[in-house]
């Protein structure tokens, strides 16, 4: 199951960043991740670059997946997630799979969305021989 934005809920930037910092990450957040983000190093950098989240909220959407466009995708894909990547994020990247006409799902063990740099050479090794 992919995560929504509420229905009918405008998001707007607002004044100051940090409030629409904290407004955008709270829709694509899992509950209890925004105050740890708050207290790292990353917050000043994101909060600095808030003035830029209209425009991933017009790219986004609503967060679902888009099967439709996805189903004109001719190409080969390889869709793939972190086994120990939260579970909300996994679902999410395996809807996109098969919604693609020639998508395929794999799941790199023991990884999050931080992945070990010698970990994925694998996945485009086996995409590429097929």
């Amino acid at each position: 199951m992919t995560r929504r934005r509420p229905a009918g809920r405008a998001w707007r930037p607002c004044s100051p960043r940090a409030g629409a910092l904290k407004l955008f990450l709270s829709e694509v957040l899992p509950p209890g991740m925004l105050g740890g983000l708050r207290r790292s190093p990353l917050w000043a950098e994101r909060e600095a670059r808030a003035h830029t989240l209209a425009y991933d909220h017009a790219v986004l959407g609503d967060a679902g997946v888009p099967a439709g466009r996805l189903r004109e995708v001719a190409l080969r894909v390889t869709v793939v997630d972190g086994g120990a990547s939260p579970s909300w994020r996994r679902d999410s990247v395996r809807a996109v799979a098969p919604a693609l006409p020639r998508g395929r799902h794999r799941t790199l063990t023991g990884q999050t969305h931080e992945v070990a740099p010698h970990v994925p050479a694998p996945a485009p090794a086996g995409f590429f021989a097929v």
